[in-house]
């Protein structure tokens, strides 16, 4: 299966400013975040980067987010900087986008129109559910990329979409929490929350459904956020213990995502409500938007 590169090209990169160097600063990346596009009319988009709510969190004493973006000729090259109380989070699960001004073009990167997220309505029509493809595009751990940000495609498939809100461990500097979710069959690791979760679709699909083939395969859809990985928790027992509830919580390969309608809740609150409305008042005064 090959991916569209637009999958990888609206993803980049969080950092924060690490210990100094002989070379000079030096970044350490916290997490993925991920650029959208929501459409005002005549070609005249606001644009948002999107990534879990733990990483903003978790960074706060650490100075404001950093974005490295640099050209693929690299004749182009800037860090913009993102603090966190810029940030608008989601009030119950784990998402939080942010207002950007980066020309994305000026670095070869893109943004994902919000019209390819994927909703109830969509997910019913498609019969979205256990085992469809996914690739999430993010960082692979300990591998940022020499000279530009290099995301690596992950692989995996729906395990299950719960019918009730699944409860959430604390992460980062978020506590626990219950939110609607959906489980992937693929590694997570530290890094890649935020990372976006697309659906792919095989001319085959069907068939291990007992269904002839059909040919009307569908775009791919944002599906969601990774959140992180699924913890299961391994009993730490031995001899003559004095805390015999004692555990060691591990990775279980499954991976946690927050779905894309999340993300649109957020940006039918007021302050994106108010951001929007203030953009296309300034795109009416110049005449660039009807």
């Amino acid at each position: 299966m090959r991916i569209d590169e637009q999958a990888q090209q609206c993803v980049a990169f969080l950092s924060v400013e690490g210990d100094a160097t002989a070379e000079g600063k030096s970044f350490r990346v916290v997490g993925t975040t991920f650029f959208i596009g929501e459409d005002l009319g005549n070609d005249r988009w606001i644009q948002y980067a999107v990534t879990a709510r733990h990483v903003i969190d978790g960074s706060r004493s650490h100075g404001p987010l950093r974005i490295r973006c640099v050209s693929r000729d690299r004749a182009k090259r800037k860090i913009f900087e993102l603090p966190q109380e810029r940030w608008w989070a989601h009030p119950s699960t784990d998402i939080a986008l942010t207002p950007i001004s980066i020309p994305l073009e000026d670095y070869d990167l893109r943004f994902l129109p919000t019209t390819l997220f994927s909703d109830d309505a969509w997910m019913r029509e498609w019969d979205i559910g256990v085992g469809d493809h996914l690739a999430v595009p993010g960082l692979l751990t300990n591998y940022v990329g020499k000279e530009r940000d290099e995301p690596g495609v992950r692989f995996g498939r729906v395990t299950l979409i719960p019918d009730h809100p699944l409860c959430i461990d604390p992460q980062g500097g978020l506590p626990g929490f219950e939110t609607d979710s959906i489980l992937a069959e693929f590694a997570a690791w530290p890094g890649q929350s935020g990372s976006p979760a697309f659906i792919y679709f095989s001319v085959d699909r069907d068939l291990f459904a007992g269904n002839k083939i059909n040919w009307k395969i569908p775009s791919t859809r944002l599906l969601g956020l990774v959140h992180g990985h699924y913890v299961v928790r391994q009993p730490l027992r031995q001899k003559g213990d004095e805390f015999p509830d004692a555990h060691v919580p591990l990775n279980s390969g499954i991976a946690i995502l927050i779905p894309a309608t999340k993300i649109v809740e957020i940006l039918e609150s007021d302050d994106a409500n108010d951001h929007r409305e203030r953009c296309r008042n300034i795109l009416r005064e110049d005449g660039l938007l009807d």
